[in-house]
């Protein structure tokens, strides 16, 4: 059985070189699973998320990280308290200016919690640990200050 060459494409110097050292290692169909495997590309599987996390599936519902499916928990248990209530789930926030849709944004949690004794909304983005953002994140977080008067709360 024959397989198709694997083909990757590189734009820099440094990454045709990494390319050609993993090109390299994957003679023969053992190091072309190690590399499929290493480049989270094996055959059957989904491609690798941006933030490289794992999404779960809990009593049916899915979140997109462990993370995330921690502070569901968490937030859960404030609104079981009363600290917290109107708790949901990705909620989606059109972005519209000038009447034309520029984008979406889909908040993680979206909760109503206490401020100076009035009910004040708080959506939230679940985000991994360091100062990793895509630009398209940031620019949708400044669309919805601007858009919304809304300030994402990172978590």
């Amino acid at each position: 059985m024959s397989k198709a060459p694997l083909r990757v494409a590189a734009s820099s110097r440094l990454a045709k070189n990494a390319v050609a050292q993993l090109m390299a290692a994957s003679t023969g169909d053992k190091g072309r699973r190690a590399f499929t495997t290493l480049a989270g590309l094996e055959e059957g599987s989904p491609k690798p998320s941006k933030y490289r996390n794992r999404p779960l599936k809990v009593d049916g519902v899915h979140f997109a990280s462990r993370r995330e499916f921690k502070r569901w928990n968490a937030l859960s248990m404030r609104q079981r308290l009363g600290e917290i209530r109107e708790l949901r789930r990705q909620v989606r926030f059109d972005l519209v200016v000038n009447g034309k849709h520029i984008a979406a944004y889909v908040a993680d949690h979206v909760y109503e919690e206490r401020s100076g004794g009035a009910w004040v909304q708080v959506v939230e983005d679940v985000k991994p640990d360091g100062d990793f953002r895509l630009r398209e994140y940031e620019i949708k977080r400044d669309l919805m200050l601007a858009l919304h008067n809304i300030t994402i709360r990172e978590v």
